[in-house]
């Protein structure tokens, strides 16, 4: 039986599987999937919600290998029908996030200094909220049809009536530090095939000065009538998946502030 390894399906962590080791079973799972799924061992490795780095006690780093973003995230998006932060008072939460309802609720009392919200995954519950926060491709698309664009941030008052808000945009604002919202995580491999797979990621993440070699592949590859390669290749141009100190000082400080709200 082939060892799984997590796969995360969004756009900005594609360049992880640009190439794909055969002795590995590769499994699609969206971020709060992957938490389960590492918890319960039917993975391996994987990159994981940070969040559920902090709370899993087996989890072990995999090298420095992240999904952190530089400034914008351009896909962990707050949309909100009202003005000001003040009032919003409910918000919809989509149900494949770990990492960014935390970082929602660290920035409301850390940084916004508001009352957190009442937060919502119930369908049912969408038209009372006053407003809504999306991750991944969804949000990707979704910013992108309400104006927002290379030229652009982080929208367009003209094509939306939703206020839209860039959570890796806000921590920025906060801190002066990226946000890292995933990191890899193994658990329980074989050295072999550690070696295996560390080789295949490094080789997927090589460099060329400043830019990811294989971010042309990953913007060809994904790109539809709809989201072009330019805009894919801006967009992934925001990422890092290296750790540098700048990325291990972020995840100290975010997991200080949110362990302060589990302790609150």
């Amino acid at each position: 039986m082939k060892t799984k390894i997590g796969k995360m399906p969004y756009i900005n962590s594609d360049i992880f599987y640009i190439h794909m080791e055969d002795c590995f079973e590769y499994v699609n799972y969206n971020p709060r999937q992957m938490g389960l799924a590492f918890e319960e061992g039917v993975i391996k490795a994987g990159p994981i919600a940070t969040v559920d780095f902090f709370r899993i006690n087996k989890a072990k780093l995999f090298e420095d290998l992240c999904v952190s973003t530089k400034e914008s995230a351009k896909s962990v998006l707050l949309f909100s029908k009202k003005c000001k932060l003040q009032e919003i008072t409910k918000v919809f939460i989509t149900n494949q996030t770990s990492t960014s309802v935390n970082l929602l609720k660290v920035l409301s009392k850390y940084y916004w200094k508001i009352p957190n919200p009442l937060l919502t995954e119930n369908r049912m519950e969408y038209d009372d909220c006053d407003a809504f926060l999306f991750i991944g491709d969804e949000a990707l698309n979704m910013g992108l049809s309400r104006g927002m664009s290379p030229t652009q941030l982080p929208f367009s008052p003209n094509k939306s009536s939703l206020k839209v808000i860039d959570l890796g945009l806000e921590w920025f604002k906060y801190t002066s530090l990226p946000f890292v919202f995933a990191v890899w995580a193994y658990d329980d491999i074989p050295k072999e095939e550690y070696q295996r797979l560390k080789d295949s990621l490094y080789h997927n993440l090589r460099f060329d000065g400043d830019r990811y070699i294989n971010i042309p592949i990953v913007s060809q590859r994904r790109s539809t009538d709809y989201l072009k390669e330019s805009t894919i290749t801006w967009y992934l141009n925001g990422f890092n998946y290296r750790m540098s100190k700048s990325e291990n000082d972020s995840i100290n400080l975010f997991e200080q502030l949110y362990n302060n709200l589990q302790n609150d």
